[in-house]
C-alpha cells in the first residue's frame, strides 16, 4: 500500500534537501575559490568604480572653483569700471592705442567755456595756460595768443561792446571774447588779421558759423 505525502509538506522538503546540495557544492574546495575569486574581482571593481567617482567628483569641483574665481574676477573689475569710468572689457593697455587728443581739443579743455566770467578771470586763467597778451590794432581790446606746437596758434580776443547808433541785439554788442585758431606763421607781433582765422570757434570748442555764438558774452570787470 503506497504511502502518499501531502503537497504541503513535500515542497518545504524539496527545498530543504536542495539547499543542502547546494550548500554541499559551495563547499567543495574549486567552488569556493571560485566564490572568492568572484568576490575579490566584484570588491575591485567597486573599488575602482569608487575610485573612479571620487575622481570625477574632484574634477568637477575644481572646474566649480574656477568659474567662480572667474566669476568674481569680472564683478571685481565691473565694480572697478563703474568708479573709474573705465571702458567696458577693454585692457587697461589698450589705453595707449586710444586715440590722443589734439594740440587744439587740449587748448579747448584748457579753456572750458568761458561765457559769464569777468574779464578779470579770464586774464588769469590766460595767464596761467601760458597766453600772451598784445594790444588788439583798434586799441580797444586785448589779444591773447599761445602756440600749439603744431602750426597753428590759440587765440583768444577780449572785446569791448561795438556801438552802434541802431543796436542790433547781437552778441558783440557786450563786452564779449572770441576764441579762434590761426596758422601761426600768421602771427605778427601776437596778433593777426581776420582773415588770417583758420577756425572761428564758439564756447564749447566747436567751430561754428554763427556770430550769436562766436561773440561769448562775459561781465566788463
Amino acid at each position: 500500500m503506497a504511502f502518499a505525502i501531502p503537497l504541503g509538506l513535500a515542497i518545504p522538503a524539496a527545498l530543504t534537501a536542495l539547499a543542502g546540495l547546494f550548500y554541499a557544492y559551495s563547499q567543495q574546495p574549486a567552488v569556493k575559490q571560485a566564490n572568492a575569486d568572484l568576490a575579490r574581482r566584484m570588491g575591485d571593481n567597486l573599488t575602482a568604480a569608487s575610485e573612479s567617482v571620487e575622481e570625477g567628483i574632484n574634477k568637477g569641483l575644481d572646474k566649480a572653483k574656477e568659474a567662480i574665481k572667474g566669476i568674481a574676477k569680472e564683478f571685481s573689475q565691473s565694480q572697478s569700471c563703474s568708479t573709474n569710468a573705465c571702458g567696458g572689457d577693454d585692457d587697461p593697455g589698450d589705453d595707449k592705442d586710444k586715440k590722443e587728443k589734439t594740440p587744439e581739443e587740449k587748448a579747448q579743455e584748457e579753456l572750458g567755456e568761458l561765457k559769464g566770467k569777468s574779464k578779470s578771470e579770464i586774464r588769469q586763467k590766460l595767464k596761467e595756460l601760458g597766453y600772451k597778451p598784445v594790444e588788439s590794432f583798434n586799441k580797444k581790446g586785448e589779444v591773447w595768443t599761445k602756440d600749439l606746437g603744431n602750426g597753428k596758434t590759440q587765440g583768444v580776443r577780449i572785446d569791448p561792446p561795438v556801438k552802434r547808433l541802431v543796436p542790433r541785439g547781437w552778441g558783440d554788442e557786450v563786452d564779449h571774447v572770441q576764441k579762434e585758431l590761426v596758422p601761426t606763421d600768421r602771427i605778427s607781433k601776437g596778433n593777426y588779421q581776420p582773415e588770417d582765422v583758420l577756425k572761428r570757434l564758439n564756447d564749447k570748442g566747436m567751430e561754428s558759423l554763427d556770430k550769436r555764438e562766436l561773440h561769448i558774452p562775459i561781465k566788463p570787470w
